[in-house]
């Protein structure tokens, strides 16, 4: 797993006008692009081919991962590389890390990681301590002052001082020296010259010169081919069967048998608007003309592929043990009607996987 995480501070506090991160990717590794705030081709469902970041230059290298990466699967900011890479390829995420208020950003953070590291850590009772693992972290919680509050109540309180005494001044009491009064004009003063320095730090940062975060992504190669079906490109072989509807007769189930331990997948037509059913594949699939979720069937597999979209690939690490044999099916839906209704249908053979049953012969 690769991960470039332009929030850090090493980037936005970097001195260069561009900030780099280089991912050296095989087929198959996982590449995750965090930005405050993306540009260009907004990755990963579209890169950019050049390193320029002019305007125009960003415009015309854009393209489809689809196009450059095909079999490729996206996850939010996580792009899963095709286990099929026919020659070696680069592309480019481009951020900009300009901010106008830098310091705000990362103090808001900073805060947030802190949230999440405390939420991480585990509390025991300084008194229970015998109950405690030996890895526990004991936290001992202190209590938290708030300036801004203890600021305020001293404030109600001279406040409430400076009234008592008005009031009995018109009952003819003895004058008070004004003190207090003095006290609350200096801390409004001195909260006005606080307000004002923030302001000026704000205007600081706005001068910042423009920074930019430059992902760097270079994938190695690989002609391995992924036993499945492919119903969205009939020219170059990413999966073991490439289904053009004429060549098998107008059938639209595009049939697979596989053993335990093997890795399966397909591919849909490319539509921006197309799904798959279920929804979930393969964590759902369809079973005897229901949906089954797979974890009853087959225990231990490992599924990738977008819950979300049905126009990127999906695929399927299958357990090395299938306690009986299965077919199971998910489905091509899209808005053209000629590419609706594709059926994936997974014939699993029960029994273990060859690499189990080579450790037992040893």
């Amino acid at each position: 797993e690769h991960i470039c995480d332009f929030t850090k501070e090493k980037y936005l506090l970097g001195k260069n006008e561009k900030e780099y991160c280089v991912v050296n990717a095989k087929p198959f590794d996982s590449v995750t692009f965090i930005c405050p705030k993306k540009i260009g081709a907004q990755c990963f469902q579209n890169v950019n081919t050049l390193d320029d970041i002019s305007a125009d230059k960003m415009e015309s290298s854009k393209l489809s991962i689809d196009e450059l990466l095909y079999g490729s699967t996206l996850y939010g900011d996580t792009l899963l590389i095709s286990p099929t890479v026919k020659q070696s390829t680069t592309f480019y995420c481009f951020c900009n890390l300009q901010m106008e208020d830098l310091k705000k950003y990362l103090k808001k953070r900073r805060l947030t990681k802190e949230k999440e590291n405390a939420k991480k850590k585990s509390t025991v009772n300084v008194n229970d301590l015998k109950n405690a693992d030996e890895d526990m972290e004991v936290v001992v919680p202190e209590k938290q002052i708030d300036e801004h509050l203890v600021r305020a109540l001293y404030r109600v309180k001279k406040i409430r001082n400076i009234i008592e005494r008005e009031k009995n001044k018109g009952e003819g009491d003895k004058p008070t020296n004004p003190e207090d009064e003095e006290e609350l004009v200096i801390e409004e003063e001195q909260e006005e010259e606080d307000g004002e320095g923030d302001e000026e730090d704000e205007s600081k940062v706005e001068k910042i010169i423009t920074k930019y975060g430059i992902m760097k992504v270079v994938v190695s190669t690989n002609n391995t081919i992924t036993k499945g079906c492919d119903f969205g490109n009939n020219v170059v072989n990413y999966f073991s069967k490439p289904y053009p509807v004429e060549r098998y007769g107008g059938s639209k189930v595009c049939r697979i048998e596989a053993k335990p331990g093997e890795f399966v997948g397909f591919k849909c037509i490319y539509d921006n608007q197309g799904t798959v059913e279920p929804h979930n594949c393969f964590d759902k699939v369809f079973y005897e003309g229901k949906e089954t979720d797979l974890q009853t069937l087959m225990p231990g597999y490992i599924s990738y592929g977008n819950k979300q979209k049905g126009k990127y690939a999906f695929y399927l690490k299958l357990p090395h043990f299938v306690q009986h044999s299965y077919t199971v099916q998910c489905k091509c839906m899209s808005t053209v009607s000629q590419f609706d209704n594709y059926v994936f249908e997974l014939a699993v053979e029960g029994g273990e996987s060859d690499i189990v049953a080579k450790s037992f012969q040893e």
